[in-house]
C-alpha cells in the first residue's frame, strides 16, 4: 500500500483539495460536541486518523482545534510535518498504525475522531475494522463524536460499479478502477494520467468493502451511542444513490 501513496503524494492535495462543506460541517459538528466541561478553555481536541498531507488537518487547526494527525505512510507523515508552519502550532503529526490509538492516547483524549477520505476500508476487514472503532470509541471523551467517510459500497456492489468517477486536474487524471478478489475483498487499481496524456503511475492495493449500514453496526457494536448517516459533507440524510457516504456516531 505504501508504494500507491508514496507515488500519489505529489498529486494528493490537487485531486482531494480541501473544501470548505466538508471543513463546516466537521466544524458544525465540533462545535455541537464542545469540550469537557473541566476543559472549556481548551481548543477542542481532534484525532485525525489517516491524515494523509496534512492538509486537511491544518485547515481544522486554522478553525481553532486543536488536531493530532497520524498516518501509516511515512512520506505523507513527512509532508504534514513540513507544511506545519511553526514549530509550536495546535497541530502534530506521528507515523502510526491506526490500530494502535489506544496505547499511545489517554482515554477520553479527544472529543472529536475523525476518519475520512475512504482510510477505514483499507483495513482487512470487519473484525479489524471493529477493533479500530472499540479503540476510537476509547480515545473519544463522553459526549464527543467520531465522524467517518467511505465509498458507498453498497452501491457499488449493488451496481457492479467497477469505475469511480475520474477526477481532473490541470496537471493531471486519476483514474479509479475496482476489481473482485476471492477473498472478500476487492482491488482498487489507480493511474494518474499527465496533461500529455502519459501514464505516470499505476498501483493498486486491497480494500474490504464495507456497506453503510455494515458500518453502523460495527459502531453500535463498538460501544458508540446514536449514529446517524448522509451521502456528503452537505448533510444531505443518506439516500443509497450517492457514491459517499458519511457516518456521525456520538460517543
Amino acid at each position: 500500500m505504501d508504494s500507491l501513496y508514496d507515488n500519489l503524494l505529489e498529486y494528493y492535495d490537487e485531486i482531494f483539495p480541501v473544501d470548505d462543506e466538508r471543513l463546516a460541517f466537521i466544524s458544525d459538528v465540533a462545535a455541537k460536541c464542545g469540550t469537557a466541561e473541566a476543559d472549556l478553555q481548551q481548543l477542542p481536541k481532534v484525532l485525525d486518523a489517516g491524515c494523509a498531507t496534512g492538509s486537511f488537518s491544518l485547515a481544522l487547526m486554522k478553525r481553532g482545534m486543536d488536531v493530532t494527525g497520524i498516518d501509516l505512510n511515512p512520506s505523507m507523515i513527512q509532508s504534514a510535518c513540513r507544511r506545519n508552519p511553526e514549530p509550536r502550532t495546535n497541530a502534530r503529526f506521528f507515523r502510526m498504525d491506526m490500530l494502535d490509538i489506544a496505547k499511545t492516547f489517554a482515554a477520553g483524549h479527544f472529543d472529536l475522531v475523525l476518519c475520512l477520505g475512504n482510510t477505514l476500508v483499507h483495513l482487512d476487514g470487519p473484525d479489524s475494522i471493529l477493533r479500530f472503532l472499540k479503540q476510537a470509541r476509547t480515545v473519544c471523551r463522553s459526549g464527543g463524536a467520531f465522524i467517518c467517510q467511505v465509498v458507498n459500497y453498497e452501491r457499488v456492489l449493488r451496481e457492479g460499479l467497477t469505475r469511480l468517477p475520474t477526477i481532473e486536474t490541470s496537471r493531471a487524471r486519476f483514474e479509479r478502477e475496482y476489481r473482485n478478489r476471492d477473498d472478500g475483498r476487492i482491488s482498487f487499481e489507480a493511474t494518474i494520467f499527465s496533461s500529455s496524456g502519459q501514464a505516470v503511475f499505476r498501483d493498486r492495493t486491497a480494500l474490504y468493502p464495507a456497506t453503510p449500514m455494515e458500518l453502523r453496526d460495527l459502531l453500535k457494536e463498538a460501544g458508540f451511542g446514536a449514529v446517524e448517516l448522509y451521502d456528503d459533507f452537505s448533510g444531505r440524510k443518506l439516500s443509497g444513490d450517492d457514491l459517499g457516504v458519511v457516518l456521525v456516531a456520538e460517543r
